[in-house]
């Protein structure tokens, strides 16, 4: 595949590791190493975005993916413009997921308030919740006002991967929805997606968390919810 090839030449030749190009564009890791082995092409406002990051003109970058997909004769798996490791949304009408409001402006911890009378915490021990997103420290990939949908990590089996978006709760009561930056085995370093606005990453002792989730849906609400 030419695209392919072509930003995998041009990010090495720059010295970029996958992550280093993902940072660079706004995405994922995970989207550039499905890009360089071929197994998908990102949206156009994505493609261009990592064309900017290898510092190359879009239309080139553009002609490569259609020149593919006019050669194999058959349509490539086309990521969404959100974080590739959450799904366009979910609609799944299940009364008993909780709903919050996370005001996420100020790109640092807040309280969260539940929506409506739905804040058992044995529903969220269940594993899966949702959070109304409010606020800038996530654009352009979470919008303000924006439903995610989000499923606690187990502390006996899951991990943290770099580059997913993540719920944060500490042991005062406060969240945040961040991206993993890096981490250690005492630390964890938070990114907001909004650079220009909020530059600093959070650093946060895992000491302090109490329970965190992976985003995993936008989240289309059905009948109000």
């Amino acid at each position: 595949m030419k695209l392919a090839r072509w930003v995998k030449h041009e990010r090495l030749r720059k010295g970029l590791s996958q992550l280093d190009l993902a940072i660079a564009s706004g995405c994922t890791e995970q989207t550039i190493s499905r890009l360089e082995r071929g197994l998908s092409i990102p949206r156009p406002k994505m493609l261009k975005k990592i064309a900017d990051a290898l510092e190359s003109p879009f239309e080139m970058v553009r002609s490569l993916s259609a020149n593919d997909q006019s050669n194999t004769g058959q349509m490539l798996s086309i990521e969404n413009e959100f974080d590739t490791n959450v799904e366009p949304y979910s609609m799944e009408s299940v009364p008993n997921i909780p709903l919050f409001d996370l005001g996420v402006a100020a790109g640092g911890w807040v309280e969260i308030t539940c929506e409506a009378e739905v804040c058992d915490p044995r529903q969220m021990d269940h594993g899966l919740f949702r959070i109304r997103i409010r606020g800038d420290s996530m654009e352009p990939d979470y919008q303000d006002g924006e439903v995610v949908e989000f499923r606690c990590l187990r502390e006996d089996r899951d991990g943290f991967e770099k580059g997913l978006d993540y719920y944060f709760q500490r042991s005062d009561g406060t969240a945040t929805f961040k991206r993993l930056e890096k981490s250690d085995e005492e630390t964890l370093w938070l990114r907001p997606l909004n650079r220009k606005k909020y530059p600093r990453l959070i650093e946060v002792p895992k000491g302090l968390i109490v329970r965190a989730a992976r985003a995993i849906a936008h989240v289309k609400l059905i009948h109000g919810r």
